[in-house]
Order: structure tokens, then sequence, then C-alpha cells
């Protein structure tokens, strides 16, 4: 008895032993299963290699190294050892500050409620060092080192924003802040002369202006996005990655990937969402266009004459009545 049999008879009450003892549950000799997913092809059929091959070359300094992966305590943030600092009262709940905030402003009580949340919160950081400053700029009283803590908090949104694997235009790629150890920030300089404000989301129009006023046009403006902290991190995940993949494929005694090859099925991946993405929002938009099109069309119609009838209250059917039949192919109702 197959499975269809089975719920067949569970539905007309046959007995559970019964079908226990004959119901065949395991797959049939010679048996071949294969997993379809749906769109795959389409996306894949969207990207061509040569796209391929210039994303995996911007990665090819993963290949020369390997960095060990830190225990949960040595990382930049880690939520479950973050919770347990919390709740033991630890001084360290404040390391994920470091080197943003100078040093004597990571305890200020209001910046407890983002502890738990660490980078992720940057924006919020940067939210309260902007009301301190604005309450002292208000007393007339020094607001220097506020001031570089807002800065030090957008250098941070920064780079967490800049913590990404295989950013693609139209797909946001994968986070690997959980990939950064605490000892990686020693790369990190908060100096506002060498990174400078544009890359600086979590600053405003205010921001900056304090910042200029304070301390001069910065030299240059520089983005995080190719710091070491951001490349060791990648190349954690990716190695990390690779493993994880490679594991199963041991056990069942499958080829192993090489890092080369996970990264373009990865690349590819990534490529193939963006892509399909993009034809989703050209797709929408034309329909979007066709749209109002043909509502402009049926405006103009209604400036003149017109009649309204309820088809199905004049017991007329449609498809018998040829004039009707006209009516609707023309006004688009077949399409």
């Amino acid at each position: 008895m197959g499975i269809l049999s089975g719920l067949i008879s569970i539905f007309t009450g046959e007995k559970q032993q019964q079908l226990e003892a004959t119901m065949n549950l395991g797959p049939a000799a010679g048996l071949i299963a294969t997993i379809d997913i749906p769109g795959e092809q389409e996306r894949e059929a969207l990207v061509s290699s040569e796209e391929i091959e210039a994303v995996v070359a911007s990665y090819a300094y993963v290949l020369d190294s390997k960095p060990a992966m830190p225990k949960a305590a040595g990382l930049w943030f880690d939520e479950s050892v973050q919770k347990r600092r919390l709740k033991d009262g630890s001084d360290k709940v404040t390391d994920w500050l470091t080197p943003f905030v100078p040093h004597h402003l990571v305890a200020s009580p209001g910046l407890n409620e983002h502890h738990l949340y660490g980078p992720n919160s940057s924006s919020g950081v940067a939210k309260f060092f902007r009301a301190r400053v604005r309450e002292l700029k208000k007393a007339k009283q020094d607001y220097e080192y506020e001031l570089l803590a807002l800065y030090g908090a957008a250098v941070m949104g920064s780079l967490f924003t800049a913590l990404k694997f295989c950013d693609v235009q139209g797909a946001y790629g994968h986070q690997v802040a959980a990939y950064v150890a605490i000892s990686d920030l020693a790369d990190i300089k908060v100096d506002y002369r060498q990174l400078g404000y544009h890359a600086m989301t979590d600053l405003g129009k205010t921001d900056v202006k304090w910042l200029i006023e304070s301390f001069g046009e910065p030299a240059e403006h520089q983005s995080l996005a190719n710091s070491n902290v951001v490349r060791k991190a990648v190349t954690r995940y990716c190695w990390s990655e690779l493993a994880n993949q490679n594991g199963p494929r041991k056990f069942l005694g499958m080829p192993e990937l090489t890092l080369p090859e996970w990264l373009r099925e990865q690349v590819k991946m990534y490529l193939g969402y963006a892509k399909e993405g993009q034809a989703r929002i050209v797709k929408v938009q034309e329909q979007q266009k066709a749209f109002e099109a043909n509502f402009k069309v049926m405006m103009k119609a209604l400036s003149g004459d017109f009649v309204i009838v309820d088809i199905e209250t004049t017991g007329l059917n449609v498809d018998q009545t040829r004039l009707l039949k006209s009516v609707r192919y023309w006004s688009g109702l077949d399409s």
C-alpha cells in the first residue's frame, strides 16, 4: 500500500495497525530524487561569466589568509555573551564602543539601552551624543569630547554598514559583523581629518556644521569598505561557510568545494537575485505606465455620453451575444 492509499484508508476508518503493516514508506529501488528550485535556471541565465569573474576578483584577498575564528568572548559583539555580561554587571558591556567613543564617556547612563544591541544601534548612540552636544552648547559649556563621540558613533555605523559580503547593486549582501574580532578594531583610527564625513550616513547637516566649526574641513573623505577590519571579517565568513558546506559533502562522499568554487557559486547566486529583482522592478514600472495610459483613455471616455449596464441582471449571456463579446474584447477584459 502506498502513502496516498494509506491516507485514504485513514479517512475511511481502516485500523492503524493494518496500515503500518502494509504501508511502504521507503524509496523504491533505483529511485532518484531531485530538487528543483523555482526560478534558479532563470536567475543563472541572467548572469554572465564575465560578471561573475569581475566580482570574484574583488574577493581575491580571501585566498591569501585564513584568520582563525575568535571565541564568542573575543568577538566585537556577540548577543549571548553580552546578555551574560549585562546580567553579571560586567565592565565589559561597553567594550563594543571602543575605540569609537572616548573612554570616559562609554559608561554614560544614556547609553544603557543600546548595550543589548551593540553596533547595530550606532544611530541611537549618535542621537544620544547629538542631544548632549546641544545641551552643552546651550549651557555654553565645552562639548568637544561629546562631539567626538557623536562622530565616533557615525564611524561605527559606517563600519557596520560596510561589513557585508557580496554587497552588489540590487542585492543587500550578507552581514558579517559577527566575524569581527574585538582585537581587529585596533586597526580603526577615528580620525576626522582622514575619514571625513561623506561616508558617515549617521551624521546630519547640523552635525557636519558643528564638526567643521570645531575642527575645520577634513583633509580627505574615506570609506571603511576596504579596511582591514572588513577584509578580515569577510575572509573569516568565507572560510567558515565553506567548511559548513563541505561538512555534509564529506559525510556523503561528495567532492568538496574549493574556496574559489564556493566564491563563484555565491557570487552567481547573489548576482542572479539582484538581476531578478531589477527585472521585477522594470516590469512593475512598465505595468504602472500601461495602467496610467489606460486610465487616461478611460477618463477621456467618461467626458462624453456613456451607459453603465450590469450584464448579470439583464439575463444576457456575453458568450452568446456577438456585440457583447466584441465589447469585452475591445475593452481588454479578455486579455
